[in-house]
């Protein structure tokens, strides 16, 4: 584990340097709905581990279950009521308050139905605190075949995917959260400060992390919207582990559950549910998959699938919206004008449509005024075009053609048929048809 959380730290290092968190501006709208919606229904399920013995036995005993569950509504109740009241809502964060006020509570109903801390849901060893709490150096870690081919791909696989996961939800928090703050915040700076906190945890041998939503959300909702409420939160979180854990160890595990469910149920998006019947079903069908499989599967796949229907909607939706104008001009031209992107999508309707059968004129002009060549694929569609015109002894005129479509063209063209006395480039490019030429083709 040590190794893959150093490993994940590089990835994240890399994906820095390299400027990657740039693409997270490419995720639609459709796919951060899925995105929070997914994550509040998994922050909620999570919860329901606390009722359990030992998160996944049996439920706990009916009496602790009922004082377990009347704390925290009053938990909830407290942390909406609190900011709202003039004095105390401008001093005390709602989520301190929530909890002070469900210790109270829990306390006070204990006779009848009993506690359960947070030192018997984790064990009273986790709460001992003292130095010795702290981690030690633990790298390089015993017991690891560093010759072993197996490990190392396991390693490499797993901490590319930690990387992923990591990344994608802790950049789409900063999305979120600069949407709720209205500052913009760094992607970039958040990949290095999470991949070197990953190489400092691996190298210590604890757990990776990544940012929280959770978290996150109580932060900013207590006010905490500067860099100085990360730097308290993390001296709090070390005291309260050091110093305070065996006083932090006897707070009701209720009083959390209760502010997690109210981030969860914060985080949703109810208006996206409204939504459905009014967007795309395209758009629809995105947010309810991403939702889906990043409540079963985990976040970085949703997104990944998110991004891929995403995209080829795109696709298909731009490919629609080509037209190829085609306009008889006298008895010996034809011009075809493309209207729209010309790019893989609509590159096969684009050579369907310029056929040399169906042209009895001897000159025909591509006109390029109004489209836009977009990538390899609408040049391969224009050279192989042109080349059909040519076979069938047609002159071949292409206006306002790109001047890197020109030099494509003209590379993937016999120079015998070039006649050079004619404009070119960003006038437009002249090819003349010449028997007994043999144009090469890009697919040769």
């Amino acid at each position: 584990m040590a190794l893959c959380v150093v490993l994940c730290g590089l990835w994240q290092l890399l994906a820095g340097a390299l400027y990657l968190s740039r693409f997270i501006a490419l995720v639609p709208h459709p796919v951060m709905l899925g995105f929070v919606n997914g994550l509040a229904i998994v922050i909620a399920r999570a919860q329901l581990g606390q009722f359990r013995e030992h998160g996944d036995g049996p439920w706990v005993e009916v009496p602790v279950m009922t004082g377990m569950i009347l704390t925290v509504l009053v938990s909830m109740i407290s942390a909406v009521v609190a900011p709202r009241i003039p004095v105390l809502g401008r001093v005390l964060p709602g989520p301190l308050v929530a909890i002070v006020c469900a210790i109270a509570f829990s306390c006070a109903i204990s006779p009848w139905f009993p506690q359960r801390t947070l030192a018997q849901a984790a064990g009273e060893e986790t709460f001992q605190g003292g130095p010795h709490s702290l981690p030690h150096w633990n790298f390089p870690p015993r017991g690891v075949d560093w010759s072993s081919t197996g490990m190392w791909t396991a390693c490499l696989v797993t901490s590319i995917r930690m990387a992923l996961v990591g990344l994608v939800e802790s950049l789409l928090t900063v999305k979120l959260l600069d949407g709720l703050t209205g500052t913009p915040g760094s992607t970039r700076r958040e990949c290095f400060g999470q991949g070197l906190g990953n190489i400092v945890a691996g190298l210590f041998g604890t757990q990776g992390g990544c940012a929280l939503i959770g978290q996150s959300l109580i932060n900013v909702s207590g006010g905490g919207t500067t860099r100085l409420s990360g730097f308290v939160m993390s001296l709090g979180l070390g005291v309260s582990v050091c110093v305070l854990a065996p006083v932090v160890g006897r707070i009701p595990v209720a009083a959390l559950v209760g502010l997690m469910f109210l981030v969860s149920i914060n985080t949703f998006a109810w208006g996206s549910l409204g939504l459905l019947h009014i967007i795309a079903w395209t758009d629809a069908l995105v947010i309810i998959t991403v939702t889906l499989v990043t409540v079963f599967v985990d976040l970085a796949t949703a997104v990944l699938i998110g991004l891929f229907i995403s995209a080829l909607v795109f696709a298909w939706s731009a490919a629609r919206e080509v037209r190829l104008v085609d306009d008889p001009q006298g008895e010996n031209t034809r011009v075809f004008r493309l209207q729209g992107p010309l790019f893989f999508g609509s590159a096969m309707s684009f050579t369907s449509r310029v056929r040399p059968e169906r042209i009895p004129e001897l000159h025909v002009v591509l006109d390029f005024s109004d489209g836009r060549v977009l990538d390899h694929s609408a040049l391969d569609a224009i050279t192989k075009t042109v080349e059909k015109l040519r076979e069938a002894g047609k002159k071949v005129e292409c206006r306002a053609l790109p001047k890197d479509a020109d030099s494509y063209l003209r590379s993937m063209t016999s120079e015998s048929i070039w006649d050079d006395r004619l404009p070119h480039g960003a006038n437009g490019i002249v090819v003349t048809s010449t028997p007994g030429d043999t144009p090469k083709s890009p697919l040769k």
